[in-house]
């Protein structure tokens, strides 16, 4: 068994167990990708691969519907994502960003979808606040936080987190935007689609997971574990 595969087998057997989240906070998950999703589904084409989304993936997310971004929402984890991995990027924004050079993922966004998409990210960023506070393995499953971030989120106010959507209006993005086969296998997802088929395309994410956290917390070697 590889290293993914078993950190794979962590992640489903602690979301089996109900050990990250509670119904609230699953509800509140659900309910935050969804709100994701349906904003993103509404936006052109050229602004969704502006967020990293492959034209084919872009056309997609736009075909999709209301009724079955609530099925493909209730994934146990994050569909979106705010450089949560990214330790050096958020010291940055939280010591104000005065070294941050702008580019053009800082433009704004299209008048008709600015304000919606900024209060979309202050909601994700107070989940995200919430989480490092109360519930540090959540922050690593849920949203694929880094130590680091998570530490860093954890000492910081409220305000100075949602804060830095003033600095940076696009810092919610998709997760995994470059993986194409993932998004076209959890777009597919309908309310008609048994729970064998929503199962098999969420667990795809749960296996991107996996690989990251093989990354970052890599298996102590034979030698030290004998120390």
């Amino acid at each position: 068994m590889t290293v993914e595969d078993t950190a794979g087998a962590s992640l489903r057997s602690a979301w089996l167990a109900g050990d990250v989240l509670n119904a609230a906070l699953r509800v509140s998950l659900r309910d935050l990708n969804a709100r994701f999703l349906d904003c993103l589904r509404r936006m052109p084409e050229e602004e969704l691969e502006l967020l990293g989304f492959v034209p084919a993936v872009a056309r997609l997310l736009r075909a999709t519907n209301a009724h079955s971004t609530r099925v493909i929402a209730a994934c146990p984890y994050a569909l979106f994502d705010a450089a949560f991995r990214r330790h050096e990027y958020w010291h940055a924004m939280c010591a104000g960003a005065g070294t941050l050079a702008a580019s053009e993922e800082d433009a704004g966004l299209p008048a008709e979808h600015q304000q919606e998409y900024l209060t979309l990210t202050e909601m994700a960023l107070f989940f995200a606040w919430h989480l490092a506070t109360t519930n540090l393995l959540a922050t690593r499953l849920v949203l694929g936080m880094s130590t680091a971030t998570a530490e860093l989120i954890r000492s910081s106010t409220l305000p100075a987190i949602t804060g830095v959507v003033r600095i940076r209006p696009r810092l919610l993005r998709p997760r995994w935007p470059e993986r194409t086969l993932f998004w076209r296998r959890l777009l597919a997802i309908t309310p008609q689609s048994s729970f064998e088929e929503a199962t098999v395309a969420q667990l795809t994410g749960i296996q991107l997971m996996a690989t990251e956290e093989s990354f970052e917390h890599p298996p102590a070697t034979a030698a030290s574990r004998r120390r």
